[in-house]
């Protein structure tokens, strides 16, 4: 035998160990891309896959191709639901000091659990991946490894939902007069998603299929506690109101139990009130985004809270006089919890609100606040009187508070670095009133973690045990690569920090997870409407500012004025030694 015939057997020999090609790839296009490797793209639908994977391309034709011959699509449906997890690419962790090694089939129940469990609980699929998960999994059985999240969530997830699609397949196979349900929902996301739904004669549904299609999707809800949430509820109940009268009418057997509901559609005025209830929102939603900005202050908060008061005092009392006192008395009680005194002063303390023309009046409420706040840095009654006449050169635009203020470009602290004088006491007051955030961002994190602790399921939860499971998260993310016993063997300490911060950002920002719970009492239930105290027609807002005049539109130039009232009561100025009313009316006097 010369060379060459032990060159070809050897050859022969090489092709006969390789593995045998999939006949899944006769339902594809290929082309090499080298070490037996290929491109694929779908003979029925032409998706494509820059490198083909035989499980994946299975679980296409079974599940998901819509162009499939529907023979096709069943032979591999059923592929897929008898075949084992246990032949899918998955490299499974095993030791050499470990006894016992799992079997295929202990293996395929094990994954078969770990699928359900995770989508039964509503578990992220992240979480797969997490080092004290898989420090619990191998802590259990050792020779387990659990897969990763990107194996979990389709290969796991496709065979699971084969096994489950043949059974109803079975159950359906004898079954008549079927019923096809179709219902929209949309996620935290605002994606419109259907469910299709086969009713058996058991059941009764209506057979018509209603499938509106608006674009920004379908009715939002409102969570309480998330203002902004309401504004895009009335903002969709506006959108879709067409949409809603037509179901009314065309599908009348829907509202037979729902007849609040059905009076409420055929009623012009509830939905004029969502309209003036949208427009009076929309200073609330920004305000929202306003502080959620970089650049949010308290003077912006301020404004937003002004505008929403014009909007109030612009709602027509001809048709429904009570919806009107009813905004009222809510934006009144809720004034009435608000500190106003300090952010009176951040907005009078921005250039380009303080020529709305404060009144002595209001202006004295602002001062004696403005002196208060001053004198907890340690100031004495000489520095109060210097603040106070720099409050006024400051308001009637005098040297050196008279330079332009310009929106495209400036900020009110680089405005303020500006304005140099000796004894600049006004500048270093508004510095420090414009370096306060006013949001709790850090707090919300915090808050965040106890809510995806409770979860939708675990409201019960009492406050020491709920304080027990914070500190111990907080600890053991901490000190994660000392307490870890298994995972962390195999990660460095940057590997591993990473790993937990990634997961437990997407833990956190899972909103499947953070539904808010209904049960939830909160202050907006605490508003009495019918609070003989509360029950006016007057916003107290009217009493810092005319809001007849007040039109945030106008150029700098505005001619806003400020009601003349007399300071708040509510102040308490016995903290300190120094009198700070003697100082204005002593500075009054002098002027």
């Amino acid at each position: 035998m010369d060379s060459t015939d032990l060159f070809d057997n050897q050859n022969i020999r090489e092709v006969r160990r390789g593995r045998k090609e999939s006949h899944v790839w006769d339902h594809y296009f290929k082309e090499p891309l080298g070490s037996g490797h290929y491109t694929a793209r779908c003979h029925y639908c032409n998706q494509n896959w820059s490198r083909g994977k035989p499980e994946i391309l299975k679980s296409h034709l079974a599940l998901y191709c819509k162009d499939v011959p529907l023979y096709i699509k069943t032979e591999y449906m059923e592929m897929l639901a008898v075949g084992t997890t246990s032949t899918m690419n998955r490299k499974q962790k095993t030791d050499s000091d470990s006894s016992a090694e799992l079997t295929a089939d202990r293996k395929d129940k094990i994954d078969q659990a770990l699928i359900r469990f995770f989508i039964c609980c509503g578990i992220p699929f992240s979480t797969v991946g997490h080092p004290y998960f898989i420090d619990f999994v191998q802590s259990l059985c050792f020779a387990y490894g659990p897969p990763k999240r990107t194996t979990l969530s389709t290969t796991f997830l496709n065979h699971e939902t084969a096994i489950i699609l043949n059974k109803i397949k079975e159950e359906l196979k004898y079954e008549k007069n079927l019923t096809l349900a179709v219902d929209g929902w949309c996620d935290p996301l605002g994606r419109s998603i259907y469910a299709f739904i086969i009713i058996t004669p058991s059941a009764n549904l209506q057979k018509d299929i209603i499938q509106t299609l608006t674009e920004g999707g379908g009715l939002k809800t409102s969570v309480k506690t998330r203002w902004s949430t309401a504004w895009t509820c009335c903002d969709s109940i506006i959108r879709l109101e067409n949409n809603l009268k037509n179901v009314l009418e065309t599908q009348t057997e829907i509202f037979i139990n729902a007849i609040a509901i059905k009076n409420l559609l055929r009623n012009r005025q509830f939905f004029q009130d969502v309209e003036q209830l949208h427009t009076i929102l929309a200073p609330a939603k920004k305000a929202i985004q306003a502080v959620e900005a970089n650049s949010s202050n308290m003077a912006s908060i301020f404004l937003q809270l002004i505008q929403m008061a014009v909007e109030i005092k612009k709602i027509s009392n001809y048709f429904d006089p009570n919806f009107k006192k009813n905004c009222i008395n809510i934006f009144n009680k809720r004034w009435a919890q608000f500190d106003t005194d300090t952010y009176l002063v951040a907005f009078f303390l921005h250039p380009r609100y303080r020529d709305k023309k404060f009144q002595d009046s209001t202006f004295r409420q602002m001062a004696l606040t403005a002196m208060k706040i001053w004198s907890k840095f340690g100031s004495d009654k000489r520095s109060c009187k210097i603040l106070l006449s720099q409050l006024r050169s400051y308001g009637d635009n005098e040297p050196p508070y008279d330079m332009e203020y310009t929106d495209e470009y400036d900020m009110p602290e680089l405005w303020w670095s500006t304005c140099r004088q000796p004894n600049n006491y006004i500048q270093k007051l508004a510095l420090k009133l414009f370096a306060i955030t006013p949001h709790q961002a850090a707090c919300e994190r915090a808050f965040s973690v106890l809510n995806w602790m409770i979860g939708k399921r675990r409201t019960r939860l009492d406050i020491d045990r709920l304080q027990s499971m914070a500190q111990m998260h907080s600890y053991y993310i901490t000190n994660a690569k000392s307490e870890l016993k298994f995972s962390s063997s195999d990660l460095s300490e940057n590997e591993l920090e990473t790993a937990l911060q990634e997961i437990t950002t997407a833990m956190i920002n899972n909103d499947d997870i953070f539904i808010d719970d209904d049960d939830i009492v909160l202050d907006d239930e605490s508003i009495d409407l019918n609070d003989d105290d509360a029950n006016t027609n007057d916003l107290i807002m009217e009493n810092i500012m005319n809001l007849d005049s007040f039109n945030e539109q106008n150029d700098d130039n505005s001619n806003s004025n400020i009601s003349d009232q007399q300071p708040d009561e509510s102040i308490n100025y016995e903290d300190s030694n120094i009198d700070f009313e003697a100082i204005f009316d002593e500075e009054s006097e002098t002027d």
